[in-house]
């Protein structure tokens, strides 16, 4: 049945053989991982919080089957309806942050979410991948003033997710605009104002919000600090070896509180091993190499720029989260691409993979046309 449905002369056929399915398998891939991961850590953490067992593995599932079809839906569509709507969402999700000041749901302090029908959504997240084509179009224009316009949008951006405050959504999209623009060619004089303008954000991210500043010196100062969910991390590690104890026999998500979500590298190290986690990282930068290569075989700059950044994202937040885990880098409430739980983040995803797919299609299929031929 299915050889059958993947002919050449098939729909689904057609489909296929024009699209990077070894990076569509792989991300298939990561989403059975995150079935069998959530399903494991996640009944942990809703007894702890007084839900039913399986609360977070059912939404989990269902957020997995969205995720699916979106992807195969948006690779359907041809580049410029794409690129279109990319621009045309990143402008509703501008104005999202705009309201999200006012009718966002505070949480610790800070209002990244809309609670709609019992589901949290984060506009940050979505924000992702239109952002990138949104800056990916800029800098494919042929005009001095598009770096320019570029650093204006970049300001306004952040400046709304500052008011959340979200300021690891703010330095992850920043890092990937920043890739944007070197590979654009932008003067190495603009790379200093930028440099500076990040310095000075940082600056008075860390004197002026608490949060970001309890986890900068949590790192920093190890020693004068209980680092409780960093620590249970480690110890998680220390547990699974290189091997790992086995699916399900985890024991530290019982009492890691984040297992399902920030944390879930953890509990992929101590039931499926050291080994395993860097297989899951090397998988993450094969999706990123292979869209680079693509990319960089056609003259369209709107391409290259927007696929590098689109892809950016799932090695910074990969590198970001797993860090994170291994007490590499301070906690900064980052998920693992379509691993962790969280609906607003692994659609987020799938989004910017569709979208991927969409716009290297063509040169997929020639690829293929030339390897059969």
């Amino acid at each position: 049945m299915i050889i059958l449905a993947l002919r050449r002369g098939s729909k689904i056929g057609s489909w296929w053989w024009s699209i990077d399915s070894m990076t569509f398998l792989i991300v298939l891939f990561l989403m059975v991982i995150s079935l069998l991961l959530v399903g494991s850590a996640g009944p942990a953490v809703a007894v702890r919080i007084g839900a039913a067992k399986f609360h977070f593995f059912q939404r989990h599932l269902v957020f997995i089957c969205i995720s699916l079809i979106l992807i195969v839906f948006i690779s359907c569509f041809s580049r410029k309806i794409v690129k279109l709507l990319s621009i045309f969402g990143f402008f509703i999700i501008l104005s999202t942050l705009i309201l999200l000041p006012y009718f966002g749901n505070e949480i610790k302090g800070a209002k990244r979410w809309f609670s709609i029908m019992g589901f949290a959504f984060q506009p940050s997240e979505f924000l992702k991948p239109f952002y990138a084509i949104t800056i990916g179009s800029i800098l494919s224009k042929d005009y001095k003033e598009r770096f320019l316009f570029c650093i204006t949008a970049h300001i306004i951006v952040i400046s709304l997710l500052m008011l959340q405050p979200d300021f690891g959504a703010t330095v992850t999209i920043s890092m990937v605009v920043g890739i944007q623009l070197f590979i654009s060619g932008i003067p190495l004089l603009w790379v200093f104002y930028i440099l500076f303008f990040m310095g000075f954000v940082f600056f008075v991210a860390y004197n002026s919000m608490p949060h970001v500043a309890s986890r900068i010196n949590n790192f920093l100062y190890p020693e004068q600090t209980e680092n409780y969910q960093v620590t249970k991390s480690l110890q998680s590690f220390e547990s699974g070896g290189l091997l790992g104890r086995g699916p399900g026999e985890g024991v530290v998500k019982y009492s890691l509180p984040d297992a399902h979500t920030d944390f879930i590298f953890s509990v992929a190290a101590e039931e499926l091993g050291v080994i395993f986690c860097m297989l899951l990282l090397l998988l993450f930068l094969i999706i990123f190499i292979r869209g680079v290569l693509v990319s960089t075989k056609t003259n369209d700059k709107f391409i290259i720029y927007s696929t590098v950044g689109l892809l950016s994202y799932l090695v910074i937040q990969s590198t970001f989260n797993s860090g994170v885990s291994m007490n590499l880098f301070p906690t900064k409430g980052m998920t693992l691409p379509f691993i962790s739980y969280g609906g607003s983040s692994i659609i987020s995803f799938s989004i910017a993979i569709g979208i991927y797919l969409s716009m290297t299609k063509k040169s997929f299929r020639h690829l293929s046309e030339r390897i059969s031929g």
